[in-house]
């Protein structure tokens, strides 16, 4: 589970604006 959670927020810091927009909603 922790190795999930760390690469769930690695994609996050990797992810461009537009990815991380589209993930808030």
């Amino acid at each position: 589970m922790y190795i999930s959670g760390y690469l769930i927020i690695y994609r996050l810091i990797q992810a461009p604006s537009s990815e991380i927009e589209k993930l808030s909603g």
